[in-house]
Order: structure tokens, then C-alpha cells, then sequence
């Protein structure tokens, strides 16, 4: 049953990407897949090679608010500045410190809300998980 909450907590976090190109296409005019290409993919290769690495996925993170309060942050803005650099040779452009800023902010609230989220339904529901 861990591994099945592994995967939906995995699941959460890239649909996290994929709400801010959601949001982010409604500001801008490009299409679903131009912003998929230039968010989505970047921003999933450096969180799901990078967080895992860091304890983003360990079972002492997931399920302790206070553990993750402090952790997850810190490795979202790691994996958050390998991403903007991956898009940056992705798009052949310059970093462009609006998107930079946003980018981290929007998805880091996103990601943490998230995150508590399931971390909430997890502690009500734990009889049910083990």
C-alpha cells in the first residue's frame, strides 16, 4: 500500500506542473503543448531527479508536517533552479528573472499545498493505509 501513496503522492506533484501551464496558458497565448514542452518537461526531469535524491519521497517526509514544512521547500527551489536552467537550453533564451520568480513562487505554493494536503488525508485515513 506505500508504493501505491508513493505513486499518487508522485502523480500530485507533476499535475502541480501541469495546473501551472494550465494557468499559465490562460495568460499567455501559446498552445497546450508549447507549454507543456517549455514547463512541464523540465520542471518534472529536475523535481523526479532531484527530490527523490534529497528525501522528498522518503516516508519520514511525506507523512510528518513539520518535517516537511522545512524540507520540501528547500528542495523545490534546488530542483526549481536546475529546471528554469534545463528550459533555458530547452528554449535557447536567456533566464528571464519574471518567469524565474513566478515560476518558483506559483509552483512552490502549489507544491506544498499539495503536499499538505496529502499528507492530511494520509493522517486521517492511516488505518486504512497500513
Amino acid at each position: 500500500m506505500k508504493f501505491v501513496l508513493l505513486i499518487l503522492l508522485a502523480v500530485g506533484d507533476f499535475s502541480v506542473f501541469l495546473l501551472f501551464v494550465i494557468f499559465g496558458k490562460s495568460e499567455h497565448d501559446i498552445t497546450l503543448s508549447q507549454s507543456y514542452i517549455r514547463t512541464v518537461i523540465p520542471f518534472s526531469i529536475a523535481w523526479f531527479t532531484i527530490s527523490p535524491l534529497l528525501g522528498a519521497y522518503r516516508f519520514s517526509t511525506i507523512y510528518k508536517f513539520r518535517k516537511s514544512i522545512f524540507k520540501i521547500p528547500i528542495i523545490w527551489i534546488m530542483s526549481a533552479i536546475v529546471a528554469i536552467i534545463i528550459r533555458s537550453f530547452i528554449l535557447d533564451r536567456s533566464i528571464v528573472i519574471s518567469f524565474v520568480i513566478v515560476s518558483i513562487l506559483v509552483q512552490g505554493i502549489l507544491l506544498i499545498g499539495w503536499r499538505f494536503i496529502f499528507i492530511l488525508i494520509t493522517k486521517i485515513f492511516k488505518h486504512n493505509f497500513e
